[in-house]
């Protein structure tokens, strides 16, 4: 957890007292699968990036699928080992060069996000939960404003009360998409794991992520048809097995805000 906090690799190298159990066949070729649709529903992805994406899918087959009783712990350990090193050696060597592309960077803020809340099972009352919002809003803002004000990139890695108040979401989101549907793609899902994250506790930054949130769904046709919305969620690790973040759950949302929509008009 120190080293999440300080994007740094640990300094005491792991050691895991026991043999590594391997992951079931089923886990294994369904991660394959889903993995395949990921690369194939994205901009292009760095081998780093692609082995993270995989390892965090495994993650998701293996808590989506376990049933009642039965113990998943001996074959995760090693997974949930190595992508927890692999996100912060990858994010820490982008502090000495800018190897992740924006959209990059983006997932990565974001895939740590979804391992720390969903298989971690981290608190949401924590500390680190407020710094892993804040790097993935810091990770947004160069796809949804394309500058970042500068008052932003100094507060916006305090944790609570940091917006600065003329950031509307209203007012930053463009109502016509810029960029290719693939980037678009990870921009609505880091937007969405960011909403149901930051809805806990009223956290300061909630309004913000889920204005965004809203508008991009809108632009994108998505709070129009769950099917698609479906389609999207399925190219990215998959939040059912972790209940609190199951990202279904914001499907009756959108349509709350469409019906808002209809009684306007």
């Amino acid at each position: 957890m120190v080293a999440t906090q300080l994007v740094e690799t640990p300094r005491i190298p792991y050691f895991q007292p026991f043999k590594p159990v391997p992951l079931p066949g089923k886990v294994v070729c369904e991660a394959e699968r889903l993995t395949a649709n990921t690369i194939a529903n994205l901009p292009p992805l760095s081998k780093p990036v692609h082995y993270i994406t995989h390892l965090l899918h495994q993650l998701g087959v293996a808590y989506n699928t376990r049933n009642d009783g039965t113990k998943i712990d001996p074959y995760i350990l090693q997974p949930m080992y190595d992508v927890t090193y692999a996100i912060i050696q990858l994010l820490e060597s982008q502090k000495d060069t800018t190897t992740l592309t924006d959209v990059e960077l983006l997932l990565v803020a974001t895939y740590q996000l979804f391992f720390w809340t969903g298989a971690r099972t981290l608190p949401p009352q924590t500390r680190l939960c407020d710094l892993l919002l804040s790097r993935v809003m810091k990770a947004l803002l160069p796809l949804l404003l394309e500058k970042v004000p500068e008052d932003v990139e100094r507060t916006i890695v305090t944790a609570r009360g940091y917006l600065p108040g003329h950031l509307v979401a209203e007012g930053r989101v463009p109502r016509t998409l810029h960029h290719p549907r693939s980037t678009n793609n990870v921009i609505a899902w880091c937007l969405g794991l960011g909403t149901i994250v930051s809805s806990v506790l009223n956290r300061p930054e909630h309004a913000w992520l889920k204005g965004h949130f809203r508008l991009h769904m809108q632009a994108m046709n998505l709070d129009r048809d769950e099917g698609k919305y479906t389609k999207l969620l399925e190219m990215f690790p998959t939040t059912q097995g972790f209940a609190w973040i199951d990202l279904r759950a914001l499907w009756p949302l959108m349509q709350a805000w469409r019906a808002e929509i209809v009684e306007q008009t």
